[in-house]
């Protein structure tokens, strides 16, 4: 209920001039100093929040019109900042996808286990290869299963020395990648790889739906990369992706997924 819903249901409602005056202005010798033609009831209410006199006290020392951003950024800075915040909460990021990488990184993830430690008991083995024990790092992604699901996507995986975990790929990308929209898609399709691999695990699990590769991958493509709607500009192509999240996002094609595009252009569309 608003304030001035409240000021109506107590019959407290009076003509107030729009004056823009600031708290400071009711405020004498740390004394609240109401006008006289405030309802009595709510002066009462006002009166009850005390007025500190000491010098430790919240106050903001930072632009004289601050925005919700400075806001987090301040209430936020004693908390140590990760390294890999910049991977998941990019600027186009998708909610529904960032919140499960967010959660691997956490060491978030309900896998056998983590179960394990709750003492809760559960089948150990991986629900995918069936041969080795759920861990976040087997099924992220040394499990054979889900590494050729992210090989589908990103095929230079498959030249590096060991598995890569989680950290790992999304590093690999940051690194390689210089433009900043192939990256931010690149974050994206991680996200999106971790978040159908934890649902196609959790579908074998407890919803007697078993998704192959191909199945999986289709529902990837399907919200990460079709359709596009591109243009050409200054820059070259560049394109925008409107997935189920409403989250707008430009890019570029990245490898591995050329033959997956569709390319628009005002009247015309042509396959890559």
């Amino acid at each position: 209920m608003s304030v001035a819903e409240r000021l109506k249901q107590g019959n407290w409602d009076f003509p107030i001039p729009n004056a823009k005056l600031e708290v400071s202005n009711f405020i004498n010798s740390n004394n609240w100093n109401l006008p006289p033609n405030l309802p009595a009831p709510l002066a009462n209410i006002i009166k009850t929040v005390t007025i500190c006199s000491t010098t430790q006290e919240c106050f903001w020392t930072k632009h004289a019109k601050p925005s919700f951003r400075n806001f987090v950024k301040q209430f936020y800075v004693e908390f140590e900042e990760v390294p890999w915040y910049k991977f998941v909460w990019h600027k186009h990021y998708s909610l529904r996808f960032a919140i499960f990488s967010w959660f691997a990184f956490k060491n978030g993830l309900k896998t056998a286990d983590a179960l394990a430690v709750r003492r809760i008991s559960v089948t150990p083995l991986c629900v995918f290869c069936k041969a080795e024990r759920e861990t976040k790092n087997h099924l992220l992604f040394e499990c054979n299963f889900t590494f050729n699901i992210l090989k589908y996507f990103l095929p230079r995986m498959n030249s590096m020395l060991l598995r890569p975990n989680l950290w790992q790929i999304f590093n690999d990308l940051d690194v390689r990648e210089t433009d900043v929209n192939r990256k931010n898609f690149g974050f994206l399709l991680i996200s999106a790889i971790v978040y159908y691999t934890w649902r196609a695990r959790n579908d074998r699990l407890f919803g007697n739906n078993i998704d192959c590769l191909t199945t999986i991958t289709s529902k990837i493509k399907k919200v990460c990369c079709c359709p596009w709607m591109v243009s050409f500009g200054n820059h070259g192509l560049v394109g925008f992706l409107k997935d189920n999240d409403d989250c707008n996002l430009l890019l570029l094609p990245l490898d591995g997924l050329g033959s997956l595009l569709l390319l628009a252009t005002r009247g015309a569309r042509h396959s890559v």
